[in-house]
């Protein structure tokens, strides 16, 4: 998990067990966040900043084992190509929702 948002939290936790009226102790709150699935939230959070059509291009090419150079070469002609790049649009627009 990204170093920042792991200070971010400490911050937070560390915040919160002052308070007076707050009943769990900086140690239980730990556990609560290691028994969520907070980092998989967050992992797909900054995937979702990350998913291009370019990159939903590069990958699904990469799955289907075609070699790095030529999947390079395959993206400028899809590019170009309004209707294969409007597939990997939509794609993209449909993996935000």
């Amino acid at each position: 998990m990204n170093s920042e948002i792991l200070k971010e939290i400490d911050e937070i936790f560390r915040a919160l067990v002052k308070i007076k009226e707050f009943k769990y102790t900086y140690n239980k709150l730990y556990i609560f966040l290691n028994k969520s699935n907070f980092q998989e939230k967050i992992e797909e959070m900054e995937n979702k900043k990350n998913r291009t059509p370019y990159t939903i291009f590069i990958n699904e090419q990469l799955d289907n084992g075609i070699p790095l150079k030529n999947v390079l070469e395959l993206w400028d002609k899809t590019k170009k190509n309004k209707n294969d790049l409007g597939v990997y649009i939509k794609k993209c627009k449909l993996k935000d929702n």
